[in-house]
């Protein structure tokens, strides 16, 4: 009789401790509070998703695919497909913060169409988005349908084969509703000089700098010793044995970064992922290679046209027929950087300094020579 109470407290113990664990293990389950994006959507790349200028036969549709990986909804598996080819990467959310990358730009993804492509959403480094109803927009530019809303089972058709007008049968408005994302200007250098371009395109974004964060100016004893100079005379010449060396990417700027207003610069570790090497004949951040007159990003080459201007020298395109142009900017030890920072990010002219810049979202990346 007492062994049978003494294990029948054992039990009640082992069942009450049960439940005190269970109980702490719900207590601690983290709250998820970020929408979960999975799904399958569709986006127009291209320019021509305007009112009543063309017959919806320049249109470019991409299917992009996106696979939550862990339960906190904040990291993806993300796939772009276009007409002739496919891109995969990886995307991350925080709040209302994204970044992404994936393995081909936007732009190679449909063969040889002669249609406008202006969206390119390899690289997305910070930039705000918002999703709502099945919709989601990237940097209030980039217009994503769930292929379960409306608008989304129309581009699919269409993205399948179908006729523009056979599937939307839509007045002028409703296709303004449809798409306001796009402006050619935007990802774009102006038709002046590249080096001209390059500056001004950043400076008329950018909030001019505060007197707390300056540029640094350069003075003798601020020069390092032990840096030589870059030669922007051979670096324009193909010859980039000056640049040899240890460099260390420092900051990234675009527009809207994080979510702020105008141009924003970071130095935030978790923006700092490319590394700048001198190889295969070429400079590249792993993205970008300028290779003399050449500049390539996916593979597609675009030719490069030099200029010098304050001791700044700048490789740049600037070709309508691209949906992205490019620059590579050297700035040798004692020229300052032509433009503004904020975000405590400040220059350093005591040594030699490399920009590499996008047209998509105003994007540059600022690296140093250690």
């Amino acid at each position: 009789m007492m062994k049978s109470r003494r294990t029948l407290r054992i039990l009640v113990g082992l069942v009450l401790i049960g439940g005190f664990l269970l109980a702490g293990c719900q207590k601690i389950k983290p709250k998820v509070t970020q929408p979960d994006l999975t799904g399958t959507y569709y986006y127009d790349v291209s320019n021509q998703f305007s009112v009543g200028q063309n017959d919806g036969q320049n249109d470019l549709i991409h299917v992009f695919y996106i696979r939550r990986t862990d339960m906190t909804n904040k990291k993806y598996d993300v796939e772009e497909k276009g007409s002739h080819s496919f891109s995969e990467g990886k995307m991350t959310v925080d709040g209302n913060i994204m970044n992404m990358h994936l393995s081909k730009s936007s732009k190679n993804l449909d063969g040889n169409f002669a249609g406008a492509r202006n969206a390119d959403i390899k690289k997305v480094r910070a930039l705000n988005f918002t999703f709502k109803n099945g919709l989601l927009i990237i940097n209030r530019q980039i217009f994503m349908y769930n292929d379960k809303s409306d608008n989304g089972i129309k581009l699919g058709k269409v993205f399948s084969g179908y006729d523009w007008d056979d599937v939307f049968q839509e007045s002028s408005v409703t296709r303004k509703s449809a798409s306001t994302q796009f402006s050619s200007s935007s990802n774009k250098l102006s038709s002046t000089s590249n080096s001209a371009a390059f500056s001004s395109s950043i400076s008329s974004t950018a909030p001019q700098s505060s007197s707390e964060h300056p540029n640094k100016v350069a003075s003798g004893s601020d020069i390092k010793s032990s840096v030589a100079s870059m030669d922007i005379s051979s670096i324009q010449n193909g010859d980039y044995s000056t640049l040899k060396g240890n460099w260390e990417e420092i900051a990234v700027s675009g527009s809207g970064l994080h979510g702020g207003q105008g141009l924003q610069w970071s130095k935030n570790p978790s923006d700092l992922s490319s590394n700048m090497k001198i190889e295969n004949g070429g400079i590249s951040d792993g993205d970008i290679l300028l290779n003399g007159n050449q500049i390539y990003e996916g593979g597609a080459p675009s030719y490069a046209d030099y200029a010098t201007e304050n001791g700044v020298l700048t490789a740049s395109t600037d070709n309508d027929d691209n949906s992205t142009n490019y620059a590579v900017k050297f700035y040798p030890k004692g020229v300052p950087i032509d433009m503004p920072f904020n975000n405590g990010v400040a220059d350093d002219t005591s040594t030699n300094r490399v920009i590499f810049w996008n047209s998509s979202n105003n994007y540059s990346e600022l690296f140093m020579q250690q």
